[in-house]
């Protein structure tokens, strides 16, 4: 993990990414997190409206 700020970037042995903001260290967000775990791809950012 790596912290930035409000923003926190959690990385994968994929290269995979989450980033959220401190606000959004919700249970959601880690399930999401787990679930792209082996993507090769960079995440989108997940934000609230």
């Amino acid at each position: 993990m790596v912290e930035n700020g409000n923003v926190e970037i959690f990385q994968t042995a994929a290269n995979g990414r989450v980033i959220y903001t401190a606000d959004q260290r919700t249970d959601e967000v880690v399930e999401l997190f787990a679930t792209y775990q082996q993507s090769t791809i960079f995440l989108p950012l997940v934000t609230q409206p």
